[in-house]
């Protein structure tokens, strides 16, 4: 989903990457940074999400962000404990 926040939302995606990338499988992340590069933000974000908390991590700012910028204002994995 191409829109005005793109690059943005983009950014925000691989600041939370960077913060898991260590801390998942290599097949995770080539699927998370694929979504990324297709432009597929929200199932990128669903993803991130999904694996922080299966790491028992915090939910990054960036990526809480990104969501909002998407209109994904509280989904399952976002959304306050």
């Amino acid at each position: 989903m191409k829109n005005q926040n793109s690059s943005e939302i983009e950014c925000l995606l691989n600041d939370s990457i960077s913060i898991i990338e260590s801390k998942i499988s290599k097949n995770d992340m080539d699927d998370v940074k694929e979504y990324v590069e297709h432009g597929e933000y929200g199932v990128a974000c669903d993803l991130l999400s999904f694996l922080f908390k299966k790491n028992n991590l915090s939910v990054p700012a960036s990526l809480s962000h990104a969501a909002i910028l998407m209109g994904m204002r509280e989904t399952p994995h976002t959304s306050p404990r």
